[in-house]
Order: structure tokens, then sequence, then C-alpha cells
């Protein structure tokens, strides 16, 4: 799904006229937002009223008490791992917030990495606090380059298809998982990974090609008003390379991996 907030003004205008002109032709809220690939609360506050704004008229009112870093954007292990987990779990905070790049996960591991990996891109040697809110683990950092950077998925590409395997993990640390069923005592697990966003679909299909792991692509909307993407890596020999290749840095998921191929090879036996 496209941030409209931290997309230049002219292309969020542009985007504003064509929900106005959707809207005329009697589109309503949700299906204006799923022909946009934008959130219905923009569309919302715009049938408010509420227009598109020039963040740039505000930036001298900005506190910024963080010194201005200078991010490293070249080909890395640790941007792709990075760019994995913002495609997932992470967020950027609005031009008030300082230019903020953060992660919220239930496990704590994912965040460290998340960390470490942050840390190294915008050449930190102290690390970002961990904290811990309702049951998350929470790590941010700012820097407006590297916000810029995530806010352009076509430079990902590169990195994507540099570092494949980070890239992944990050994703699947983030959004993806493992079934691990069971069926008339044989094992058969599944590694799935789900989005709405066409975008990071596009880049999981890049890095998938490239390591020779074949998947499929469902589709569905019956878990929420967006189109669902479930991204299924069935077969065995790819999840046997998936799981040599790429894993999870989340211990559990890890695990549960680990189980399943462990069960599979246990019935070959």
């Amino acid at each position: 799904m496209i941030k409209v907030r931290y997309l230049p003004l002219e292309k969020r205008l542009e985007l504003y006229e064509k929900a106005m002109e959707l809207k005329q032709q009697g589109k309503n809220c949700v299906e204006i937002a799923r022909i946009l690939n934008i959130s219905p609360s923009t569309v919302r506050s715009w049938f408010k009223g509420h227009k598109p704004m020039d963040w740039g008229k505000y930036k001298h009112n900005l506190k910024v008490r963080h010194t201005p870093r200078e991010p490293n954007l070249q080909p890395t292990p640790e941007l792709s791992y990075l760019l994995g987990a913002y495609w997932s779990d992470g967020w950027l905070g609005e031009p008030d917030k300082r230019y903020e790049i953060g992660l919220a996960a239930k496990d704590r591991e994912f965040v460290v990495e998340f960390e470490r990996c942050l840390r190294f891109v915008l050449g930190r040697d102290r690390p970002y606090k961990i904290r811990e809110k309702k049951g998350l683990y929470i790590v941010e950092g700012y820097s407006l380059k590297l916000q810029e950077f995530l806010l352009n998925p076509i430079k990902h590409v590169d990195i994507v298809k540099a570092y494949p395997r980070e890239f992944l993990r990050g994703l699947f640390d983030g959004d993806g998982g493992v079934y691990a069923g069971n069926k008339k005592g044989t094992s058969y697990p599944l590694v799935f990974f789900t989005t709405t966003d066409p975008v990071v679909l596009e880049l999981a299909k890049i890095a998938l090609d490239i390591l020779g792991i074949e998947y499929k692509v469902y589709l569905s909307n019956k878990r929420c008003k967006r189109l669902v993407y479930d991204l299924r890596i069935q077969k065995k020999d790819s999840i046997l390379k998936f799981y040599r290749e790429v894993g999870f840095t989340i211990k559990r998921k890890q695990e549960t991996l680990e189980e399943a191929v462990r069960f599979w090879r246990v019935d070959e036996s």
C-alpha cells in the first residue's frame, strides 16, 4: 500500500484529484482506496475536506535533536535485511517525528537484528535503545536520507538482487511463517508470506526467483477489505532450499521449520 503522507506534494495532489474523480463516478471510500492502493482513512480525510499538505513549509519548525547521519545505501546484507523488515513490520514517522524509522514486534530477536542492521546502515557505534510496551519490543532510529530511500521502491530492486537471502529473511521474519501440518501420518510443511502491497510481493518474487525457490501466489479478500496476496512455498525442494539458504531470525519460526523438515526426513527413512 502506498504511504501517501511521504510522497512529494505533486504526487499527493495527483492521487487526491483521482480520488475526487472516482467519487464523482459513484465509487465509495473503500473502492477508491483499493483502486489507488492507498489507505481508506486517507480517502476519508480527503472527503472531509482535508487536502494534501506541503510538509516542506513546516521543516523550519521541526525539532531535530539527533545529529543528521549519512546512511550507507550501497548494497550490503544489513541494508537488504533492513528493507525486508521495513516492508513487513517497519514504519516511518511523520515529519514532526524527526524522520523516524522504527520497528515493533513481539519477538525480541527480530527487533535486535533490525537494530543491528539499522545501526550499521547509519554508521552508529552506540546501540539504539530497545523498549518494551504492551507486549511489543520497539526500536527507532532517525535519518532523513534513509527515510527518503525507503520511500522509493525502485531503488530497492538492486539491493534485493544483490542480497536476496537477507531481504527474504527480514520479510519472512515479519509477515511470514511456517505451517507444519500432518496428514495421514505424513508431514507436509508450508512456508508462507502474506501482504496487501503488490510492491512488496514483486520484490519477494524477484528474490525467490534469483534463489530458484518455487512458489505460488493466491489472492483473497476474506480477511480484510483490501486484496490479500498469499505467497506459499509448497514444494519439498523449494522448502528445503528456503531452510538451508534463508531461514528465520525469529527462534520460534525457525524451530517450527526445523521440526517440519526433521519430520519430513523421518518419513523418508
